[in-house]
């Protein structure tokens, strides 16, 4: 037998003939409670929460129906089941009180079994419905908060399957310059700036005309003329019958992030060509996992080819004269156990044969107990110098 009790609200004389003939099982499963003033319905149903209402339409001081109205109207559990009990009720009055809200219809005399039965399986049906309801509220109330949090992050709109706005939201608008008045109604084409090909649109709109989400990265231009860049996701909604009815487009403003990107590449470009005219290349060791890194002048300062050769500590050792080798591992040695300064004058072997030279200098950078992490250094051509001495 099932822990679970299910309350029954009694409105009329049904109680007394529903306690006098009712087994020991529906008196563990269902707890009734009777209701004689209308008056503190609503007091009773908000406190008692029933799952089934038992209604007894003979009840002759105030219209049941009327009571059918602001049960519904007024009880928060809406998914409570209505069962009314009558003598005799014409088909016109059924339909009237279906029409308020009545879900079944019992005529006396009623069996103890069949009114059983009927209460107990109104009241899972409603215990059940109201518990997925309560998921749905639930689930209703965080998708709310979803898309407050999205409105508040991205820029939102929405189009018909023509490509025309039927939705904007207020972050859109704070970054295009326009309001929604201006853009309700109108096309994308209104932002739209040069940077993009045909070829670009034309890939876009056939992806989410088939069906498919689309993302990609989009420059945009302002009511002011001034260029933007999100990160985009274009989504169809299909409805049921298989048919794209509208396109929504979420975007996040990457327009700094790009700026900084495009700034860095910029900042590096000059200090590579910086580092060419100087005739000078950066080196960058992680000591603990070997990985070493070359800037794009130290392969020429090699005589290496960047194509065929890797960034390695052998390759650098190979590139040494034999005669050099020993030195300069001491000296990288000593800089990394003993802390002493790295600075070196060495000759390299380039694969056609010829002697070069460079120097060397760098330093070591260590954890918080000593031990040694980084090594970060530069390599300078010096041959000219030498062969001046």
């Amino acid at each position: 037998m099932s822990d679970i009790r299910y309350k029954v609200l009694v409105i009329g004389s049904c109680l007394d003939w529903l306690s006098e003939h009712s087994s020991p099982f529906i008196t563990n499963v269902l707890q009734c409670e009777s209701l004689t003033d209308s008056s503190i319905l609503i007091d009773v149903l908000t406190t008692f929460k029933p799952d089934v209402v038992l209604l007894d339409i003979t009840c002759t001081h105030c219209s049941a129906f009327n009571l059918v109205e602001q049960i519904k109207k007024h009880y928060d559990s809406s998914n409570a089941a209505i069962v009314s009990v009558s003598s005799t009720l014409s088909e016109t009055q059924q339909i009237k009180g279906i029409e308020k809200g009545v879900d079944l219809f019992l005529t006396r005399p009623v069996s103890v079994e069949l009114l059983e039965s009927t209460l107990i399986a109104k009241a899972k049906k409603s215990n059940t419905l109201s518990s997925k309801t309560k998921q749905l509220q639930l689930s209703l109330k965080e998708n709310r908060y979803q898309v407050t949090t999205l409105n508040k992050h991205c820029l939102v709109s929405e189009t018909d399957t023509q490509g025309n706005i039927i939705h904007i939201n207020d972050k859109f608008c704070q970054v295009s310059g326009y309001s929604k008045s201006e853009l309700l109604g109108k096309n994308h084409r209104m932002i739209k700036s040069d940077h993009h090909s045909k070829k670009f649109y034309h890939k876009l709109w056939s992806t989410i005309k088939s069906g498919k989400v689309w993302q990609g990265i989009v420059c945009n231009k302002t009511k002011q003329g001034g260029l933007y860049w999100v990160d985009a996701t274009i989504e169809p909604f299909i409805n049921a019958e298989g048919e794209i009815y509208k396109y929504v487009s979420t975007r996040t403003n990457i327009t700094d992030l790009r700026q900084s990107k495009e700034a860095l590449t910029r900042s590096q470009m000059r200090l590579a060509k910086g580092h060419v005219f100087a005739g000078v290349g950066v080196w960058d060791w992680n000591i603990a996992t070997g990985a070493l890194f070359w800037s794009d002048h130290i392969w020429s300062l090699f005589g290496y080819d960047k194509v065929n050769v890797e960034t390695s500590y052998d390759n650098f050792i190979n590139a040494i004269h034999p005669d050099d080798k020993a030195l300069v591992v001491q000296a990288i040695n000593n800089s990394v156990e003993h802390g002493d300064k790295y600075d070196i004058e060495h000759r390299v072997i380039w694969p056609d044969g010829s002697t070069h030279w460079v120097n060397e200098c760098g330093d070591v950078s260590r954890n918080d107990t000593g031990v040694a992490q980084n090594m970060l250094g530069m390599v300078r051509a010096i041959t000219d110098e030498k062969l001046a001495e």
